[in-house]
């Protein structure tokens, strides 16, 4: 119904109300007010703006958006990220995919009385899956990362290390015997270090996206 109201807007996305099997732990509870995006959570009140960037934009997710198959040609899928076999949990392919349309001028619009509801299994009600979330969001970072101006690989890879030395600093002065409250925010900022050190080296080697 979007599609045929709206013609010229190419980029369609809505809520995302997670729901989770059986009884989960007491400690997901603080997922929705520090973590949401670890379970696809997205469900914003007020009016939304669909952009690739500014403070109160935001980039649907894989759970529940829609794009016009005539702006693929110009932002194709790229293979360098998404879900693929072993340990990483990288994703990240459909937001860099959605972010190239929205900067290339392709309109964008949230429907919020288009909502889904998304199954989370027990598998991902863990704190290791939290962080091997996480982790994957900085390898896909660290993938995706330009140097600054004036900057070189080197100088780069030794800034991203120094973020990540702090990270676990902070991890170890505060996050392990705290409340979820604050366990959740330290425990993203590291494994979000971790893997965005992981991914730039990657991107070093020549893994990264072709565009």
């Amino acid at each position: 119904a979007a599609t045929r109201a709206h013609p010229a807007t190419t980029v369609f996305g809505g809520p995302i109300r997670p729901t989770f099997e059986g009884a989960h732990p007491a400690w997901t509870r603080a997922v929705e007010r520090h973590t949401p995006t670890a379970y696809a959570w997205i469900d914003p009140p007020g009016e939304v703006l669909v952009a690739a960037e500014g403070e109160d934009a935001i980039v649907p997710f894989g759970a529940n958006f829609a794009v016009r198959s005539r702006g693929l040609p110009e932002a194709p899928f790229d293979p360098a990220l998404g879900r693929r076999p072993g340990a990483l949990l990288v994703g990240g392919e459909e937001t860099h995919l959605l972010r190239r349309m929205l900067h290339g001028g392709r309109r964008g619009l949230w429907l919020r009385d288009a909502p889904v509801t998304h199954r989370i299994d027990r598998e991902r009600m863990t704190t290791a899956y939290q962080r091997r979330y996480w982790h994957g969001i900085g390898y896909e970072q660290g993938l995706l990362h330009e140097v600054a101006a004036g900057q070189d690989a080197a100088a780069e890879l030794a800034h991203l290390s120094a973020r990540l030395a702090a990270a676990r600093w902070r991890w170890r002065l505060r996050g392990w015997w705290r409340s979820e409250d604050a366990r959740l925010p330290a425990m993203r900022r590291l494994a979000r270090c971790e893997g965005r050190v992981a991914g730039y080296r990657a991107r070093l080697a020549g893994q990264g996206p072709s565009a």
